[in-house]
């Protein structure tokens, strides 16, 4: 067997990564396997686990040993192996020939061969030579430690939020990738020949060129050469791919198995005017003349989009996909700050943060409470309720107002604070849809639901539906009148056209509710001389616009709306924003102020 070939090991747990059995109480965990399984990560190959166990008691248990987080992608239930390894592969981009399963038992190992034909197997005894491997790659001349295991990481979020996304295509434009091409490749060579050397599904020309051989391409005058970084709301990539071009025709052209259906490839192909290639071997993807990917922005001088450049005046954007959408069309800088959807440490996809109610209790709520609401719910984190909104040096905040008509509310029984979660129309506290939770059959964020934590919130919260269009507005005034009176507000109304294939309850009928919303808004608005209101309705012109839903358009409608927003930034004098906002001076009466707000428009 080849281990320079292993980039995934799938690990069996009872009887082949420690010995004895879990559920019995007799599993036997060494600080020598522990080991292992770190040096293993150190040298760049990635932990998986297939086991026949309780995953709960499986996650407390490598708790213990500090080695949970070791392990991607992993399937622990009680159902057959075979299907089990070859989803796990499957979702991490890899073949079959550089994965090697781990087992004690032959049937496992044989079920997991007939899903995976090229796949490696071995029982426990290839352990210690696993930690001789590693130990030698480890005292090579040179060696640093790999950072392969988080670009997993994010891969495996990825995974989670795209399996409850709606189409493909929505999925990747909602992750705001940015793909980056650079030419200072002497300073990346060992990183390029790694990509040569070790890609395969994505390596079109399969040349298996040495770090001295590409050195010298890259010295070559005749020969252009430049190396892909790709980043999105996830995380950063890195280095995920490297071309070499010479009359025309690429030498090189390969990326690694992480960009995988990103559309990276394709970016770049049509970047570089699809030179002539020649490809060897079977190839993950196919090039193609048919313009690139919508989904794809970059911020050098080739992107696809033009894009609008804010230098003068520290920005905030705030909101979901659409504020997302929006950003790709904004060139970045010191000046822009960006609080958008995010994935938090749980693996949870975390929206409440842009609620009204939320940003209003983000100025009252302790520290201690805010910790505490990480810890008990399950979808918690300790940044829902931080946010820049109220920074003085916060020139203008772009801010959506996509959030609020969505989510659900749910008020502690005990302390009165208000936490935003889910679509309004499934409630956690509803015992008789507990199942539809814990087996995902509603949107539940890529939240584990199990009925403890579920009767915790039951017992523990009020569940307040969604706030009326007038409840919002009374929202905005609060957050209005604690502005600082230097910042504007630009805020992006919700979208008043059916989208005529709607069939989620909770969004059936929504253009009705955004066009009560934005009657409020817009009356309330007249007299704000520092509020802006951005009409995405009249970017809409026929159901093409759309993609998957009503919020979701068209890239062009993110577009225009980019452009509306830069010109209001240009229309805001610095004069302007200095002048005084006589709503300040209740900035130190706070506390209490929003104390009795929040109750009294919580009551109606």
């Amino acid at each position: 067997m080849d281990f320079n070939k292993i980039k995934l090991i799938i690990w069996d747990l009872d009887e082949t990564l420690w010995p004895g059995v879990l559920s019995d109480g007799t599993a036997l965990f060494s600080e020598k396997n522990a080991a292992v399984i770190r040096d293993l990560t150190d040298i760049g190959i990635v932990n998986s686990i297939c086991s026949k166990n309780d995953e709960k008691q499986v996650k407390e248990y490598l708790e213990q040993y500090g080695l949970w987080e070791y392990f991607v992608f992993n399937s622990i239930n009680w159902s057959a192996k075979g299907e089990r390894v070859k989803q796990i592969i499957t979702e991490m981009n890899l073949r079959d020939e550089n994965t090697l399963f781990i087992d004690d038992n032959s049937l496992n190992l044989s079920e997991g061969k007939s899903a995976c034909p090229k796949l490696m197997t071995a029982g426990p005894d290839i352990i210690d030579s696993l930690a001789s491997f590693a130990a030698e790659v480890k005292s090579r001349p040179g060696f640093a430690p790999h950072s392969r295991l988080e670009q997993y990481k994010l891969l495996e979020q990825k995974q989670n939020f795209k399996a409850q996304a709606g189409s493909n295509e929505e999925f990747l434009r909602s992750c705001n990738i940015h793909v980056d091409i650079e030419y200072d490749c002497e300073n990346h060579i060992d990183r390029i020949a790694e990509l040569v050397l070790r890609s395969n599904q994505l390596n079109f020309t399969k040349v298996r060129s040495s770090a001295d051989e590409i050195k010298a391409l890259v010295e070559d005058a005749s020969v252009k050469t430049g190396y892909v970084h790709v980043s999105d709301r996830f995380g950063d990539y890195g280095i995920v791919g490297f071309f070499a071009l010479k009359d025309n025709v690429l030498i090189h052209f390969v990326f690694s198995c992480r960009t995988l259906n990103m559309g990276v490839e394709q970016y770049v192909y049509h970047t570089l005017k699809c030179p002539k290639v020649t490809v060897v071997g079977q190839v993950a993807s196919t090039l193609s003349g048919g313009g690139t990917p919508d989904w794809i922005n970059s911020s050098d001088s080739a992107g696809v989009t033009e894009q609008t450049n804010f230098e003068n005046t520290k920005i905030l954007f705030k909101g979901p996909c659409d504020m997302g959408q929006i950003f790709s069309f904004i060139k970045e800088s010191k000046n822009i700050v960006t609080e958008f959807n995010y994935v938090n440490d749980p693996g949870v996809l975390s929206e409440g943060g842009n609620h009204t109610a939320h940003i209003i209790q983000s100025l009252t709520l302790s520290k201690q409470e805010k910790d505490r609401l990480a810890t008990v719910l399950p979808f918690g984190d300790g940044k829902m309720y931080e946010t820049r909104f109220f920074d003085p040096s916060i020139g203008i905040i772009v801010y959506s107002l996509f959030t609020d008509p969505n989510l659900g509310l749910y008020r502690d029984k005990n302390t009165g604070t208000v936490v935003a979660f889910g679509e309004w129309t499934y409630d956690l506290t509803d015992e008789s849809i507990w199942d539809k939770f814990i087996n995902a059959e509603v949107f539940v964020a890529n939240c584990k639901f199990n009925r403890e934590n579920l009767k915790y919130i039951k017992d523990n919260y009020e569940f307040l539906g969604r706030l009326t269009p007038q409840q919002i507005v009374d929202n905005l005034e609060i957050i209005y009148d604690h502005l600082p009176s230097t910042t504007a507000l630009i805020l992006n109304l919700g979208n008043e056209v059916e989208y005529e294939k709607e069939t989620s309850p909770a969004y059936i009928g929504r253009h009705l509710y955004n066009r009560e919303l934005n009657k409020l808004v817009r009356e309330w608005a007249k007299d704000k001389d520092k509020v802006y209101l951005l009409d995405v309705s009249q970017y809409i012109k026929s159901q093409d616009d759309f993609t998957n839903g009503i919020n979701h358009f068209q890239k062009q409608v993110y577009y225009y709306l980019s452009k509306d927003i830069s010109d209001i930034v240009a229309s805001v004098s610095p004069a302007r924003l200095k002048k005084a906002n006589p709503n300040i001076k209740r900035l130190r009466r706070l506390p209490q102020y929003i104390v009795r707000k929040m109750k009294k428009f919580m009551q109606k």
